[in-house]
């Protein structure tokens, strides 16, 4: 399905639909590997941290599928910063509660993170000017 304001789009350094699917990507993987996540924590801990990535990818999507300057643009690249913020509690949460999560094994998480997040923060204060 395409949109129709895509014809118009060109790309920029920050796209936040191919960040946020980097991010959606390597969480899925990571969350997936028994190494870093044991089974009686996936369900705990796992399936409500990628429901909220597929949440922020999902904001994102529609975000970028709406018209420049439009309310309901800004409203979801709002809700997309707040999932941001909530998907870093999660991932906090993971570090603090399961020995085998560290910082250092999710560190393409946390970059990609930040990246979606101050893009999106870029992206909602061009709106707003």
């Amino acid at each position: 399905m395409s949109s129709v304001y895509a014809g118009d789009r060109r790309h920029t350094p920050y796209d936040p639909v191919d960040y946020g699917a980097d991010l959606q990507d390597e969480l899925s993987k990571f969350l997936a590997d028994e190494k870093y996540v044991p089974k009686k924590w996936r369900l705990i801990l796992g399936a409500s941290t990628l429901a909220k990535a597929d949440e922020l990818m999902d904001n994102i999507i529609f975000m970028n599928s709406t018209p420049k300057g439009s309310k309901i643009r800004t409203e979801r690249t709002s809700m997309a910063i707040i999932n941001c913020v909530q998907l870093d509690r999660m991932l906090s949460r993971l570090i603090n509660t399961i020995p085998t999560a560290s910082g250092g094994s999710m560190k393409k998480i946390i970059k990609d993170l930040t990246k979606v997040e101050s893009g999106l923060r870029r992206a909602l204060k061009t709106v707003k000017e």
